[in-house]
């Protein structure tokens, strides 16, 4: 859990400064996230951080306080099949 509230995340350089050092930290082969055309807007932009914030885990000029990863993770984007009732 980050210490965003429901409805408060952005896609920001401070947010995505956090999601590298989390993705850093972690070390990753596999992120599973929300697709980026989400009807939630945390979603949207959770989305978002992940792809710009694994593209650049590896440029150690990016948070330089977590060492940089050799590889990227593969980003995978998680679905949801809504149905009439």
């Amino acid at each position: 859990m980050l210490p965003i509230p429901n409805g408060g995340i952005e896609p920001n350089l401070l947010y995505r400064a956090m999601f590298i050092r989390l993705i850093r930290e972690f070390k990753p082969a596999l992120i599973l996230t929300h697709r980026p055309n989400s009807y939630h807007p945390d979603h949207r932009y959770t989305s978002l951080l992940v792809q710009d914030s694994s593209f650049v885990v590896t440029v150690p000029d990016n948070c330089p306080e977590v060492p940089a990863l050799r590889h990227n993770p593969t980003v995978l984007y998680m679905c949801r099949g809504f149905r009439a009732v």
